[in-house]
């Protein structure tokens, strides 16, 4: 439902918004992949993609096609160890090489 969006679920109040604010943005997408998938794949035979994205933005503007984005506010902070971790875990072929190499991060206050 997210589209493979990591969405923060430390605030369970906020739970309920991140929910439908995802499902609302999934379903303007669909939507409009549905209603010009035909377009899309004609286009995709003979034109290169910055062109493609350039004509349906075209298209999409001249038609007043809006999407209803899901805007999540900053929830984690960014740290020196927290970023040696995940350049670590991006890095990693295995589990087992980078285990032991990951180190706890601060918690905010």
């Amino acid at each position: 439902m997210a589209s493979g969006q990591v969405l923060p679920l430390g605030d369970p109040n906020a739970l309920t918004n991140l929910l439908v604010g995802a499902a609302s943005e999934s379903v303007n997408k669909e939507s409009l992949l549905a209603k010009h998938t035909a377009t899309i794949r004609s286009m995709t035979r003979t034109t290169d993609r910055s062109q493609i994205t350039k004509q349906l933005h075209s298209t999409f503007a001249a038609s007043g096609v809006q999407v209803n984005t899901l805007s999540v506010e900053q929830y984690y902070e960014d740290s020196d160890q927290g970023n040696k971790n995940v350049d670590l875990w991006f890095k990693a072929s295995k589990i087992s090489d980078v285990k032991d190499k990951i180190q706890q991060v601060g918690i905010r206050s």
